[in-house]
């Protein structure tokens, strides 16, 4: 049971090969919680970010070793492991993405270096979040293999009313949303 947070849990996402779950609410707290056998239960791990609204939906790289975390205030922010903290840190990208609440974060599938990101202000932002650290060589498979910065916005799409969720396609090479009125698919490669 997730108890943890003083406020309503607003996403989840599960990582199947970690095992780690990471939750995040509107009482603007982010914690990754990994399983331990010995005691056969789930125990949680601060993420520490700066966000004074409630943050909106979180999820996992491909790798397990990054998140990615939507919030209120429009902000989106990157996450890794910091070993000397012994706690999860995560920066914001370079601006505030959104003019309003982040509603879904994606990473791309396959060599997570690319972010979609949706929001109540009818957006959809296809976003850099390379972290050489963890994501190591300068190249790596898939569309957005070849990127190297970190919060540069690559596409942008707009919408008629608030995007609800964004998904990539396996291959990264297309990205799908939705809204009150419609979905729409576009190809980003």
């Amino acid at each position: 049971m997730i108890k943890e947070h003083l406020n309503p849990v607003l996403s989840l996402d599960w990582h199947p090969v970690t095992k780690s779950l990471i939750t995040c609410s509107t009482d603007r707290g982010l914690l990754v919680w990994n399983y331990h056998a010995d005691a056969n239960e789930y125990k949680p791990k601060l993420g520490a970010l700066k966000e004074p609204f409630a943050n909106t939906d979180a999820s996992w790289n491909t790798a397990g070793d990054k998140f990615v975390c939507g919030a209120a205030s429009g902000r989106v922010f990157i996450g890794t492991f910091s070993k000397i903290n012994d706690l999860w840190i995560a920066q914001p990208l370079k601006k505030v993405l959104h003019k309003a609440s982040v509603t879904c974060v994606k990473f791309d599938p396959i060599c997570g270096r690319v972010i979609a990101s949706a929001s109540t202000d009818g957006q959809v932002l296809l976003t850099t979040c390379y972290d050489k650290d963890v994501d190591g060589a300068a190249t790596a498979a898939g569309p957005f293999g070849g990127v190297t910065t970190f919060g540069d916005t690559l596409l942008s799409f707009n919408s008629i009313g608030w995007v609800n969720f964004v998904a990539f396609s396996p291959s990264a090479s297309t990205i799908c949303y939705g809204s009150k009125f419609k979905i729409i698919t576009h190809f980003s490669s």
